[in-house]
């Protein structure tokens, strides 16, 4: 009984070790753009890491012309402004007569001639992934960014027209599923802290991935207030758009702002702003006694320019003081916008440090003044320009 356990054990030892190696693993499936592929003239396998895939199929889905040397056992595939060339038995392949070097050279198995299916796939331009898990490799298209990024453009354009027209039901057309609005109702909420229209300057695609089908878009935009609300300077956004394709229709999902400057066009500062005589007297002597009292370094006088000034801006203005030996200079100041109860100062200011002498800067800054009940101008906000 002992010999016949012995002989049954070494036979099924042999014909484990003459099973391929892919037999006791699962299946390689392969796809394209989400769609499986079929091999009739043989199936995936693996060596040394390396999947290996009947030629013709996976050169044509890639949509290369396929021509085969018997005699030179060269298999070669071509498109627009693409060859590449593989011998069998060679780990050294060609595209567009460059030298590659293979991990796994093209071999021919059962008559069919298999090739390396990364090599190939990323010569042409496509990308390949694969899971282990599943033993699934997925191949997607080459993306024409040229075309994608003017389909990303004709999107972001529209969008920011219809937030520009506070177009809610159209704007909400060109939103992907889980998108950062759902409804109207989200739509006038995302407007309510939102006073200016936009103009595009700038618009580039930084990436595509095509597993998830999305694409991610880099813009600049000029923003005008749109004399809505409070007063606001202009802005210039640099935002990122993430658009994701939803079937063939590309959608808008995110939009992240990376950060804003405030800034100040030429046409504002050539505009003249009509201010009552006595209103502009007030205006500028508020603005010199804000310096003075700087200078000076006086926190009380200093906080009372201003219309909400709490404790802890005269803590910190105390403590700007005790750190800082500044002296500020005001070298042109300019009304640029105003209502009975609203200003806004376009000011150009000097700083020099009186324990450097080296040192000096000059900003640019906008200063907007609120007319309390008693009808006093005091500072409500200022804001540094970060002019090009």
């Amino acid at each position: 009984m002992k010999r016949l356990l012995t002989v049954l054990t070494v036979m099924i030892l042999s014909f484990t070790l003459v099973l391929p190696a892919q037999a006791a693993s699962k299946p390689i499936q392969v796809y394209m753009d989400g769609t499986k592929l079929t091999f009739p003239s043989g199936a995936p396998f693996t060596q040394s890491g390396t999947t290996l895939v009947p030629f013709r199929t996976i050169f044509e889905k890639l949509g290369l012309s396929v021509d085969w040397n018997a005699k030179t056992k060269v298999v070669t595939g071509k498109k627009s402004g693409l060859t590449i060339q593989l011998t069998i038995g060679s780990n050294r392949a060609t595209v567009n007569g460059v030298i590659k070097k293979l991990t796994i050279a093209p071999t021919t198995v059962k008559g069919s001639t298999y090739v390396p299916l990364r090599f190939v796939g990323e010569a042409s331009g496509a990308e390949v992934q694969w899971n282990g898990a599943t033993s699934t490799i997925n191949i997607y298209s080459p993306v024409n960014t040229v075309q994608l990024e003017k389909e990303a453009s004709t999107l972001i354009h529209s969008a920011v027209g219809y937030l520009n027209d506070r177009n809610g039901p159209q704007f909400l057309k060109l939103l992907s599923k889980k998108s950062f609005i759902s409804s109207n109702e989200d739509f006038d909420a995302y407007l309510e802290e939102y006073h200016y229209k936009l103009t595009i300057e700038e618009l580039s695609l930084v990436s595509y991935d095509r597993a998830s089908k999305t694409a991610v878009v880099e813009t600049t935009e000029y923003g005008t207030w749109d004399k809505s609300g409070a007063y606001n300077p202009d802005i210039r956004d640099h935002n990122t758009y993430t658009l994701v394709r939803e079937g063939s229709v590309l959608k808008l999902q995110i939009i992240d702002n990376e950060y804003s400057d405030n800034v100040i066009s030429k046409n504002t500062l050539a505009n003249k702003v009509n201010v009552p005589a006595t209103e502009e007297t007030a205006l500028l002597g508020q603005l010199n006694s804000y310096y003075k009292a700087l200078n000076e370094e006086k926190v009380e006088e200093s906080a009372a320019l201003y219309a909400d000034a709490d404790p802890d801006f005269k803590e910190n203005l105390e403590k700007f003081f005790s750190d800082n030996n500044f002296r500020f200079t005001s070298e042109k100041a300019q009304i640029i916008y105003y209502s009975n109860n609203e200003a806004a100062i376009y000011n150009v200011e000097t700083t020099k440090d009186l324990d450097d002498k080296t040192y000096q800067s000059k900003d640019e800054d906008i200063t907007v003044f609120k007319k309390n009940a008693a009808g006093t101008w005091l500072i409500s906000d200022v804001y540094t320009l970060y002019n090009d």
